[in-house]
Order: C-alpha cells, then sequence, then structure tokens
C-alpha cells in the first residue's frame, strides 16, 4: 500500500467547493467523514466489531476468574440488527429492565435511530401545518438530519412546475413569490449561518427557460448548485457531491445550516436520506435503515398533496411507473438508496485501508470530498436472458423466432444499454425477433465491452409493427456494485478470470420502472451475464446480420472507391460538371417524378429491418432555386407503409441509378454529400457500429420520433400520382440556387401534353 497513490476507484470531486473557499478562506472546507478515515480518529464500531469487543472482553474476563462461574448471556447490545424498527427502538431496555433514561449515553447508531425516529412526529406535524399555514416560518423548512432541513413539498411542488412541458408565465411569478418567501424566513430564522444547497433546480430553470430563477440576494448568495439531471432519481456521483458538500459546510462552524433545493420530491427524498446517512458517525447501518429515511419522507410528500392532486392520483389509478409495486417503496428511490449505501461502506473501507500511505500524509488535511468514480476496469457484458420463470433457467434456450400460438401474447423486445453520456449498444443491431415472454428461456447476445461506467441504465422495448419502441422496463445498475461487490463463489468482487450473474425478478421488485400497459409474466426474471473481458467466457460467434452488416459495409465502401476511382479518371468531366451545375438545371426537360421499384429487403430503420418497396425522386422548381426531394416507400407489415426521408435510412448507400438520375435533375456530387445527413454526424467514422447505431436511434427518438404527429405514414402519398405530391422540406435532399431566374414549368394535362398557347 505504501507504493501505491491512491485507490483507482476513489477520486477527489469538486463538491460546492467555490462557495465554500470564498466564505472560508483560512481553510479549505474539509469533508468530515473522509478526515476521520484517513486520520483514523475515533468512530463508532460496527455492530460486528462491537460483537467481537464483547466476545474478546468475556473470554478475558472468564480467564482471569478464579472460580469457574456458569457462563451467563451478555447483556442485549444497544446497536440494532437488520430487523428491528424505530419502535423496537423507542421501546429498548437494558439488561436490568430499566428503560434507558438519556440517549446520550447510548451507541452512536442508537442515537441515530432514535433520533430518527422521534423525527417521524416532528415531520408530520411540520408538513400538517405547512397546508393550512405556508406563510408561517414553520411551514417553509422540514428538518430531516441535525442542522439539516430541506424545503417543504408544497413548495418543491411550485418549483418542478416550471420543469412541466406547459409552464406559464403564472408558474414563475409563484416560483418568484416562493424564494422570496423562502428568503425572508431563512434571514429571521437562521441568520447568517445559513446556506442553500441547490441540487440541480436552478441549472435546470435555466437551461428551460433561458433566464435565472434566483436572484443575487438570495441568501445573500450562499448558494452550492450542481447541474440538472431528468427523472426521479439523480447520478450516483451527484448524491456523493451534495453529500460531501453539506459534511463540509456543517463542520465549518457549529451554527451552520444546510438547506436542500431539489428539482422534485422524488429527488428531494433520495438527497434528504442519502444526507442523513452521510452526515451521522456510524460507520455501518441496519439493512432497513435508509428505507425507512426514505419511507418516513414520502410519507410525510403525500400528506402534503393537495386535494386535487390526490384525487387525480386516486381516479387515475396505479402509478403507471410502479404498477406492480404499489402499496411500497418506489423502486427507483429505494434501490437508489441500497447502493448509495453500499458505495459508501466500499468507499470508507478503501479509505481506512490507504490512510497510512506516505503519498496521502501532505493530503489528508486539504482533502475537499472523494467520491466512487467510474469502475477502475471496464465490464464485459456477455448477454441477457429472459425468464418466465426461475425454473426455466435449465431449459433449451431460443435465440431464434420460435412459432407462437395464436393466443400467446406477441412480444417483439429489443435492449438498449446507456449511462449518463448517452447510448451504448442496442440489440437491434442483431435484429428483432418474436418471443413468448410466459414460456422458456430467450437469449439475446450483447457482446461488448464497456469502460468507464458507473451508473448503467438497461432498457427493455417492445417494437410494434411500423410504431417505434414502447418502453417495458427500465432498471439501473452500477457497475462499480457489478464488479467489485458482487459475490462470486463466497468471495465479493470479479477476479479476472470470473462470470458475473445478475439476476432481475419481477417478484422482488428489482425494476425500477415498468409498463402498465404491457403484461409480464409474475415470476419474469431477467439475468445478465458479465465479466471484466470476453476471454472468461467461451468464443462467441457473431450473429447473421452482423456478418451482413459487414458485407453492406465492405460493399459501400468498394463503391465509394470505385466512384473515386472515376472521378479521378474523368477529372476534367468533374470540374466542368461543377463549372455548368446551374446551366444544367436549367436545360433539365426529363419528368419532373420518377418512381424507383426496388423491393431491398432489410434496410435497417427506426421501425425496424423494412423491406424498401420503392423510391420517389421528385423535383421542384421555384423561381431562385430547384429543390429535389427523396421519398423512401418502405413496407412496415400488417398491410401498413412507412414513407420516410434518407436520414431515417441507416447507412443506406443511394442505387446508382438513383444518384444518375438526382445528378441528372440539377444536383452535383459535391452538393449531393454535402447536403445529404450522415448516420450519425458525431459518430461516423468514429464509433463501432453497434454504438453508432444505437446512438443514432437514439437522436432519432428524441428528435424527429418525439414530435407528435411525425408518424411518417403514407397518407399524403397514398392514392395521389407522384407529379403532384407535395412533400415537406424533411424530404429534401438537396437544394440549388440558381444565378438565372427559372420559371416554373407548365402544367401538363394527365397525357402529359402541354397546353396550346395563343399569343394576342
Amino acid at each position: 500500500m505504501s507504493e501505491q497513490q491512491f485507490p483507482e476507484s476513489l477520486a477527489w470531486v469538486e463538491r460546492g467547493s467555490v462557495l465554500i473557499r470564498r466564505m472560508n478562506s483560512e481553510r479549505i472546507a474539509e469533508d468530515p467523514r473522509v478526515r476521520r478515515f484517513l486520520l483514523k480518529l475515533s468512530l463508532p464500531p460496527s455492530p460486528t466489531e462491537v460483537t467481537a469487543m464483547e466476545a474478546i472482553a468475556e473470554e478475558n474476563a472468564n480467564g482471569d476468574s478464579e472460580e469457574k462461574m456458569p457462563v451467563s448471556s451478555p447483556p442485549p447490545s444497544l446497536l440494532l440488527d437488520a430487523q428491528e424498527s424505530f419502535e423496537a427502538i423507542e421501546a429498548a431496555k437494558d439488561a436490568n429492565d430499566i428503560k434507558q433514561e438519556s440517549e446520550n449515553t447510548a451507541s452512536n447508531t442508537y442515537r441515530v435511530l432514535l433520533w430518527t425516529y422521534r423525527l417521524q412526529a416532528s415531520l408530520q406535524s411540520a408538513v400538517q401545518y405547512a397546508l393550512f399555514a405556508k406563510t408561517s416560518e414553520d411551514g417553509c423548512f422540514i428538518q430531516i438530519a441535525p442542522r439539516v432541513y430541506c424545503v417543504a413539498p408544497p413548495h418543491i411542488t411550485t418549483f418542478s412546475r416550471l420543469l412541466g412541458a406547459y409552464s406559464s408565465a403564472r408558474n414563475w411569478n409563484s416560483a418568484v413569490k416562493v424564494l422570496e418567501q423562502l428568503d425572508l424566513q431563512m434571514s429571521k430564522r437562521f441568520e447568517d449561518g445559513a446556506c442553500v444547497f441547490d441540487c440541480g433546480l436552478f441549472d435546470g430553470v435555466k437551461r428551460m427557460h433561458h433566464k435565472p430563477l434566483v436572484f443575487d440576494e438570495f441568501c445573500d448568495g450562499r448558494i452550492a448548485s450542481i447541474s440538472y439531471c431528468r427523472g426521479p432519481i439523480p447520478s450516483m456521483h451527484s448524491g456523493f457531491v451534495v453529500t460531501s458538500t453539506v459534511a463540509a459546510w456543517l463542520d465549518l462552524k457549529p451554527s451552520n445550516v444546510a438547506i436542500l433545493l431539489a428539482p422534485n420530491n422524488e429527488q428531494m427524498s433520495v438527497f434528504a436520506t442519502c444526507c442523513t446517512l452521510y452526515c451521522t458517525d456510524a460507520s455501518s447501518f441496519p439493512e432497513n435503515f435508509g428505507n425507512e429515511l426514505l419511507s418516513a419522507y414520502l410519507h410525510h410528500i403525500k400528506l402534503a398533496e393537495t386535494w386535487p392532486a390526490k384525487l387525480q392520483r386516486t381516479f387515475s389509478g396505479n402509478d403507471p411507473k410502479n404498477a406492480a409495486y404499489t402499496g411500497g417503496l418506489p423502486r427507483p428511490q429505494a434501490r437508489y438508496i441500497a447502493d448509495f449505501g453500499k458505495l459508501l461502506e466500499m468507499r470508507d473501507r478503501k479509505l481506512t485501508e490507504c490512510a497510512d500511505s506516505p503519498a496521502l500524509e501532505e493530503k489528508k488535511h486539504k482533502l475537499t470530498g472523494i467520491a466512487v468514480t467510474p469502475a477502475a476496469r471496464p465490464i464485459y457484458i456477455r448477454q441477457i436472458d429472459l425468464l418466465s420463470g426461475p425454473d426455466c433457467a435449465d431449459d433449451a434456450a431460443s435465440s431464434s423466432p420460435a412459432a407462437l400460438s395464436p393466443l400467446a401474447d406477441i412480444c417483439r423486445p429489443y435492449f438498449v444499454i446507456q449511462n449518463e453520456k448517452g447510448v451504448l449498444f442496442s440489440s437491434m443491431v442483431n435484429g428483432v425477433r418474436d418471443v413468448d415472454l410466459h414460456s422458456g428461456m430467450h437469449i439475446f447476445r450483447v457482446g461488448r465491452q464497456f469502460k468507464n461506467c458507473s451508473d448503467l441504465m438497461l432498457k427493455m422495448y417492445h417494437l410494434p409493427f411500423g410504431r417505434q419502441g414502447e418502453l417495458i422496463f427500465e432498471c439501473r445498475l452500477h457497475a462499480s456494485i457489478l464488479l467489485e461487490l458482487q459475490v462470486v463463489e463466497g468471495e465479493a468482487g470479479l477476479k479476472e478470470d470470473d462470470k458475473g450473474v445478475v439476476t432481475l425478478s419481477l417478484e422482488k421488485g428489482d425494476f425500477d420502472c415498468i409498463s402498465s400497459t404491457f403484461s409480464l409474466p409474475k415470476q419474469f426474471t431477467v439475468r445478465i451475464l458479465y465479466a471484466h473481458d470476453a476471454s472468461a467466457f467461451p468464443a462467441m460467434e457473431s450473429p447473421l446480420p452482423i456478418r451482413q452488416m459487414d458485407e453492406i459495409t465492405s460493399a459501400g465502401a468498394s463503391s465509394v472507391a470505385a466512384n473515386g476511382n472515376a472521378a479521378h479518371v474523368s477529372s476534367s468531366f468533374s470540374q466542368q460538371q461543377r463549372r455548368d451545375s446551374s446551366a444544367k438545371a436549367l436545360r433539365y426537360d426529363g419528368p419532373s417524378a420518377v418512381t424507383f421499384l426496388l423491393g431491398q429487403p432489410d434496410v435497417r430503420t427506426p421501425f425496424g429491418d423494412l423491406t424498401l418497396e420503392k423510391v420517389d425522386v421528385i423535383r421542384k422548381a421555384h423561381r431562385n432555386r430547384v429543390d429535389i426531394y427523396l421519398l423512401f416507400q418502405v413496407d412496415a407489415g400488417h398491410g401498413q407503409t412507412k414513407v420516410l426521408p434518407l436520414r431515417h435510412l441507416f447507412r443506406f448507400a443511394l442505387p446508382d441509378a438513383i444518384r444518375e438520375k438526382v445528378i441528372m435533375m440539377g444536383a452535383s456530387e459535391e452538393s449531393l454529400d454535402e447536403n445529404a445527413p450522415s448516420s450519425f454526424d458525431i459518430g461516423a467514422g468514429i464509433m463501432p457500429f453497434d454504438e453508432e447505431y444505437a446512438r443514432w436511434l437514439q437522436h432519432l427518438y428524441e428528435t424527429d420520433l418525439d414530435t407528435p404527429g411525425n408518424n411518417y405514414d403514407d397518407e399524403f402519398v397514398r392514392g395521389i400520382p407522384v407529379t403532384d405530391v407535395q412533400p415537406s422540406l424533411d424530404y429534401r435532399i438537396v437544394s440549388i440556387e440558381t444565378e438565372v431566374n427559372e420559371p416554373p414549368p407548365p402544367a401538363r394535362d394527365q397525357q402529359g401534353r402541354r397546353p396550346h398557347t395563343t399569343k394576342w
């Protein structure tokens, strides 16, 4: 350990230290929890350490005694096991059957949990008071831990309306009034020791409304902010940043107070629970401690709902995000709290191991916080298995389309793996097949290695015929937990040749979000096989779609090379063509619309691998420009036809006949290549095929396909002659400006003849 500089899985983080350093010019704010572990200051022992010390003390006492007395059972420890609840803590008694008179003489863990249990009553009264006296002093803040407060749920709801899809000036004025009220109450109640820790609210409002919500005088400028994160939970790194900053701020002065502010009540419950865990002195916690804290806070959020919100939630049925988990804790928050506790204990253990390192002597007293970084080693995901029940894992697996019964629910699943930066993998690169989730086991191969990963989001979609994917479930995993805390053969952590297996079950509530419209088996299970490297598994054959992709890619490259050679041979012709491009557009007398019948199968689109039936090339001449449109009509199955633009065909190379026709209509080689967008501009030529394809899909789902009404059906071309079709700008492939005003072409009759004109 002396040669090791610092554990690779830990790193210093820039918390809210800019604010802390400005307010405390004498020294940098230190994270007290980190300082205690590195300096090996007095820490409350963990339950395991207490049990070991009690056993050693009892053995020594028995050895020193002259008379052999019968061994009596030791007095019950004040530390709690995983099954004890807050009610058991309140009713706890010592060995002499006398109730504890003072909690100050108890162990630290006992005091923390006892204080938390008593917090529930104060929370309930505070929230109820906030409902009927919102302008009062006590109705603005709720104390969640010693010297840690959060803004009351009704006010958080007011702020969260600014981040909705439909926000008005009335919502903005209401939020400004709440800010003024909070500022006034903070100045009266906390004097100069209060600091607001913004967990992404102000950043999200500024991004959406393009103007700041908070004013400079708010809380006298004592604000520490992080970036905005959408959804019910933040990133794990944000959780460590906020909790470490709060702990450092409270450590500066005994009178300092931290006030938490989050974009929504879901994230507020997570940050509040994590701060309570982080700011306590205990080195470990009972298993249900985080869930008890989260349950208490969420209970009072529900109490703080207004009557319209309660009625809407009552008559709307179950929450679609957690349809199978009604009556329990929301799964995203509960799983986040559990993972945060695991990573916190792992971080503290590694800090203790490297405390004696000489390389840290100079830095021990100037730490600004340490968080868990992305996994130091890569993670290789082999495959994803879908099981209708735990007993079908030994059955013959299905990796090909199966014959489904007419009564079976047809599911066409595909998976997406992404992190905070975007999509990492999509199983659509291997095609989409029909499966029956209610029977058997189905394998979906991944075979990809991911580096520098922390949070991994696994999403499963159902791809209906002719429509975009529908979300079935999503689940957040953390790479560090999978690689370093997963138990393999009785030991925690994966070695180089170990194979890891993580099982996600619907019955156990392992999914953060499930669909309320798609039926899943009650014992539905997802199994993920992973390791550090592909060498831990036998060699995997490349699926057929990947081989086809290589052939298509090589064919496209050869065609590009052939075009390059032809251009090199006829360079003089190309130069002449560029010089006469505008004149050529004026001299075009061919038809304004041409249809090419192709029937090309396995064309990659956002709606799956479809058959390209035909391509319509339409030329529209205006006064100062000529526009050329390409309409790709694909067979979406079940008698449906989609009309897609070129950017919706992944890595599709125009056939030579179509390319020549577009050039004859006035486009040049350069303008055609420049105006035709690539499959994914950022990733083309840089990413591997599957990553580029996944990012391309995500880009289309968030832009073109996310707009209401953009279903790309064939309504505007159905039953209409191609010469009368009026395509939108989405289908324009190139636009050529003309130097000479070209009159629009005269109208033609049904036989294509121009009407006779008479000069007067």
